[in-house]
């Protein structure tokens, strides 16, 4: 019996919805290859740094197959199609392993159009305490078109992040968020991936915003480590 192996461990699931305009509305949706890889008991760098690098290379060829299905699907039809790729790229903005998406001629980062640079992040990681952007809304010019539209005419509907349901470490005695910054990456340094030019450097950024009661009451509770991300269109 011959072997199969899948790109996918969660595929890419295609859904169409009808909209009340009568046009139609196609998301693909993705949770690509995590890129943390623990290092096992005893292993040799080499090998660990090889099981990293298999990882990174899983989740370039989805990005890529993706971006491919993509152009097959809609031939001759990108400046008229609505579709979005969404989902959890496991990866920054500035890391090669997702490029063949988050540089499609034919897609838009939707929040990177639409919020600032510093503003953008997705993911908190809290024992190493930093955030960054792993989720992401990737629209087709014609959707693009649509949002831009809405939000020229209110700026009410700009592309919103949820992150009010992120935890922290703990209060502290006065009751304040622990810790008062996190840091913002854009590229995430590993042993095998080589740094692009002209990389955005990390920052400090405020982590002291407004949190929902419930996670008030217990820090270490929270809806997750991801926050959700609202779209006007």
């Amino acid at each position: 019996m011959q072997k199969v192996t899948r790109l996918f461990i969660l595929d890419c699931l295609e859904v169409k919805f009808e909209l009340p305009s009568n046009e139609s509305l196609t998301v693909f949706l993705n949770h690509f290859k995590s890129k943390y890889v623990e290092r096992e008991k005893e292993e040799s760098e080499s090998h660990y740094q090889e099981r990293i690098k298999k990882s990174h290379l899983k989740r370039v060829a989805q990005a890529q197959r993706v971006g491919e299905y993509i152009d097959e699907r809609f031939k001759n039809k990108h400046t008229k199609a609505l579709y979005a790729v969404v989902g959890d790229f496991n990866d920054t903005p500035e890391s090669p392993w997702v490029a063949p998406l988050l540089n499609s001629p034919r897609l838009t980062n939707i929040l990177a159009k639409f919020r600032a640079p510093n503003d953008c992040w997705t993911y908190y990681w809290k024992s190493k305490n930093r955030v960054s952007q792993i989720d992401y809304i990737l629209t087709s010019r014609a959707l693009t078109k649509h949002i831009k539209n809405l939000t020229d005419n209110d700026p009410t509907k700009l592309p919103h992040i949820e992150r009010r349901g992120l935890a922290y470490r703990k209060l502290n005695s006065s009751g304040l968020i622990l810790p008062k910054q996190t840091n913002l990456i854009h590229f995430d340094e590993d042993p095998v991936t080589p740094k692009p030019n002209n990389t955005t450097p990390k920052e400090k950024i405020d982590f002291r915003f407004t949190r929902y009661t419930e996670v008030m009451q217990n820090w270490r509770s929270h809806i997750s480590d991801h926050c959700p991300v609202k779209v006007w269109f």
